[in-house]
């Protein structure tokens, strides 16, 4: 899998007259809401900002399963998006306490840190599902299509029980649309810059209790934009030159199926098919560009869910769920132009999980939650041009790689590689005082059972005994809220995490790492405490205003970081561990006429604490120290106008703290008309200053670019 055994590094150049301004633009956005006092407004309110909602989730009911009514979430609905060119990277990243990074334009491989933490300690759910995969701990967010998504649950730090993992980092719960109108249909057509195009439909029908829907996306593009190649001499201007992005193409079809009905005894039963495509080019990085390179992905997801409410007792709520997900890539690499040298492989990842939700309300003040979920995940990978070594005919055995394999001249195969989990949490939701104060603790069991076979790469001796064996952890959390007035909240959490080594991490891959099975899982300890206001004693001029602050703190040890032991391999190691702590803004401000301002701020301090010395103290790198972003709306009946910026803060590459990414703000902006309440045309620009940056060293991202859509709506 190329894609995800990618790492970061970028560089920018700095712009200290946006900084300065950004800030003061912050500053006026929360003086306005902090000058605002109180009024009855419900705190669980969506704010519609355009085709995409965003709300800081602070439900002060007794809603079971749907929130964290302690946490600091934030929930993004995206509700009627067809217009415009965008992604599930594009939204998270302009999420409060989210940073996104991605390896080139539209389409590309992308990931989320929350807070600070890496892309493999967030756990990503897709329909209650997890992605993460016992081989990577990463999961590239560019494979979900945003147009059959409905909303995302970001849950910072900490996470409710419904979840059977916890990212040490937070969990992002993408949750995928549902028909509920008797009847719909939606066609829509994008086009835009580097010969994008996007075609989608959707039928949905609901009749006699029962109801289905049928949604298709297809996106594609030539991600030929212009950039400008330093060729590899980082502070040598003189042989910089423009040029495009070749081999950076790709195209992707994405089919969801959903269908459901009430059966006899008030029992529901919910059954999906998610089916996913992507063919692409890997386009390397910008000072030597592959020419032939290219990845297939394949995933399918099948999932089927039976729900009862007041099962055996009033109150107690029951739901049981199926899912099988398959997922298979094809990476080529003839010619060497990517890795250590040329590959042919085929990578298969299969799991099975069943879940068990109980949920039981004991009069109006006291919520149990329990969930057990058992997950088997499989491993195979088969290597059609084995270029490094010959294998061992006696033995079966190739060192290639890293597991035992059936070798044969024109085809390694690796054994199945399987790891077996068992989790178990317990929620309970105490409400006292006239329900004006929750107090939520849980915990969390998890146990995992590896099955791991074969050598560690570069070496013939077998996989350590200890490998095989098994290993539990148990997750504490603690969850506070003060309801002080209807209007002002005050929230607190603590809560202990763990991330267990990928496949990856203990046995490496074909050349580039090295296999350490002496890894120890990483270990966190997240808390946080702030309030959520919801003025109402307003100005004439404005009709709500929504303002949230929260102060987090994460310290994580025997984190697993990769250390360079040759010229060209690289193994993990425990040897590190960090300190984060930061400051995190969310305001909204809907005015009586119409105008909306909304954004968020983020202030994080990211610090190394390795045992290392030339480390020690450092900013962890790809971490910003500041993140801003802002949106104003105008918007009529029939008309809206948007325009967006986001500032990042300069951060480094590296844990030496020797290469510096400068701070970089990017704009955008576009209208959208709707002549009819079928018809809805959309025209944007992002980008709009034409800021060539990167997110990653040597995998740029586009400039100033240009789209617009239309789309029916029945």
């Amino acid at each position: 899998m190329y894609n995800e055994r990618m790492y970061m590094v970028v560089e920018h150049n700095r712009t200290h007259t946006a900084k300065r301004n950004l800030r003061i633009v912050f500053i006026i956005g929360v003086a306005t809401a902090m000058a605002i006092h109180a009024q009855h407004v419900r705190a669980d309110a969506s704010y519609k900002l355009g085709e995409v909602v965003v709300s800081a989730d602070q439900e002060a009911e007794h809603t079971v399963g749907e929130a964290d009514a302690t946490g600091f979430a934030t929930v993004i609905h995206v509700e009627d998006v067809p217009s415009q060119i965008s992604s599930i990277p594009e939204i998270l990243d302009q999420s409060v306490g989210v940073t996104v990074q991605q390896y080139g334009g539209l389409g590309s491989f992308s990931t989320a840190s929350v807070r600070g933490s890496s892309a493999e300690q967030v756990v990503i759910y897709l329909d209650g599902i997890q992605l993460n995969r016992a081989v990577s701990g990463v999961v590239n967010l560019a494979d979900i299509p945003l147009d059959m998504v409905e909303k995302i649950e970001i849950y910072r730090g900490t996470s409710p029980a419904k979840f059977g993992a916890s990212g040490v980092g937070g969990v992002v719960n993408i949750i995928t649309k549902k028909e509920k109108a008797a009847w719909s249909a939606r066609a829509g057509y994008t086009f835009g810059s580097f010969k994008t195009h996007k075609a989608s439909i959707s039928l949905g029908k609901t009749a006699i209790g029962c109801y289905g829907n049928l949604m298709y996306n297809r996106l594609q593009s030539d991600g030929d934009f212009e950039f400008k190649d330093r060729r590899g001499t980082q502070y040598n201007r003189q042989d910089d030159r423009w040029t495009h992005r070749r081999n950076n193409d790709f195209t992707s079809d994405s089919l969801l199926v959903k269908a459901g009905c009430m059966l006899p005894g008030a029992l529901s039963l919910d059954v999906q098919s998610d089916f996913f495509k992507k063919h692409q080019g890997i386009a390397g990085v910008e000072n030597y560009q592959s020419e032939h390179a290219r990845l297939r992905t394949l995933r399918t997801i099948t999932q089927i869910r039976l729900s009862k409410q007041n099962v055996l007792a009033t109150g107690l709520d029951a739901e049981l769920a199926c899912a099988y997900s398959f997922q298979r890539q094809k990476f080529k690499d003839p010619r060497d132009e990517i890795g250590f040298g040329r590959q042919n492989n085929k990578d298969d990842t299969k799991n099975l999980t069943g879940r068990l939700l109980l949920s039981y309300l004991s009069g109006e003040s006291h919520t149990i939650t329990l969930l057990a979920e058992l997950s088997y995940e499989t491993y195979e990978s088969r290597d059609k041009m084995a270029p490094f070594a010959e294998p061992d005919y006696d033995t079966g055995v190739s060192y290639l790689y890293g597991f035992v394999e059936n070798s044969r001249r024109s085809k390694v195969r690796t054994e199945e590689q399987k790891r077996r989990s068992f989790a178990v949490s317990l929620e309970d939701e105490m409400y006292l005082f006239d329900d004006r104060l929750l107090i939520a603790p849980s915990v969390k069991y998890n146990y995992y059972d590896n099955d791991f076979q074969g050598v560690v790469p570069f070496s013939a001796t077998p996989i350590a005994p200890s490998a095989d064996t098994s290993e539990d952890q148990l997750t504490r959390k603690l969850g506070v809220a003060l309801f002080l007035t209807d209007n002002i909240t005050i929230k607190a959490n603590v809560g202990k995490y763990y991330r267990i080594p990928n496949f990856y991490e203990l046995f490496g891959d074909r050349g580039a790492i090295v296999g350490n099975t002496d890894l120890v899982p990483e270990d966190g300890i997240n808390w946080d405490i702030g309030c959520t206001l919801s003025p109402a004693l307003l100005p004439a001029i404005i009709k709500s205003c929504t303002f949230e602050y929260s102060y987090f703190s994460s310290d994580v040890d025997n984190l697993i970081i990769f250390i360079q032991n040759s010229q060209r391999t690289s193994i993990a190691q425990n040897i590190s561990s960090a300190k984060i702590k930061g400051h995190e803004f969310f305001w909204r401000i809907r005015f009586c006429w119409p105008l909306l301002i909304s954004g968020n701020y983020t202030i994080q301090d990211a610090r190394d604490r390795s045992r290392i010395a030339y480390w020690r103290n450092n900013r962890l790198p790809g971490r910003p120290q500041y993140e801003l972003f802002n949106r104003i709306e105008i918007f009529t009946r029939h008309f809206r106008l948007f325009h967006e910026i986001e500032f990042i803060d300069e951060c480094y590459l590296d844990r030496a703290n020797l290469r510096k990414i400068d701070s970089r703000t990017f704009q955008n902006a576009g209208f959208s008309w709707s002549p009819t309440k079928h018809i809805v045309c959309t025209f944007e620009v992002k980008n709009i200053s034409d800021r060539h940056s990167e997110d990653v060293a040597g995998y740029p991202l586009p400039g100033r670019s240009f789209f617009g859509s239309i789309e029916a709506r029945f």
